[in-house]
């Protein structure tokens, strides 16, 4: 319903941030102009390996999240303007990719059917906003104040 009303009919939303479904993903999908619109999956909060590291012994994940959250560094500059994605821990200090055990600890429980490679792609990826100068043009000069 929210795409149907709002996000579909209107040609200036080109990104939505979405959560409250475990996991993260990546999906793309066309609003009535042929337009791409990027929609990112980002949530994290039934991920317990910090509990379970701390030795917290329950048969539902602790859900504290492990402090991971979506860095997203946006590039408008440019010829094709890019959104850089990656996944990071407040808790452990690294990026997804550069935990070697992070595949292990929540790929069976939120993807099991994706290999390891599959899995970490989801969490770092770039994307490349191929038509968003023919939508919203090239950015205004800025001027130091």
């Amino acid at each position: 319903m929210v795409w149907d009303k709002l996000i579909g009919q209107h040609d200036q939303i080109f990104l939505v941030l979405c959560g409250h479904e475990h996991g993260q993903v990546l999906r793309t999908d066309d609003n009535k102009f042929g337009h791409d619109v990027y929609q990112v999956l980002a949530d994290y909060q039934d991920r317990g390996q910090t509990a379970k590291d701390a030795g917290v012994k329950s048969a539902y994940p602790v859900g504290i999240g492990d402090g991971w959250l979506r860095l997203m560094t946006f590039d408008l500059g440019g010829a094709t303007p890019v959104i850089q994605v990656r996944t990071y821990s407040t808790h452990y200090k690294k990026h997804s990719t550069e935990s070697p055990s992070y595949a292990q600890w929540y790929k069976a429980q939120e993807k099991p059917k994706l290999s390891d490679e599959e899995f970490l792609r989801q969490d770092e990826f770039r994307i490349e906003l191929s038509d968003f100068r023919a939508r919203f043009g090239k950015p205004a000069a800025v001027t130091a104040r």
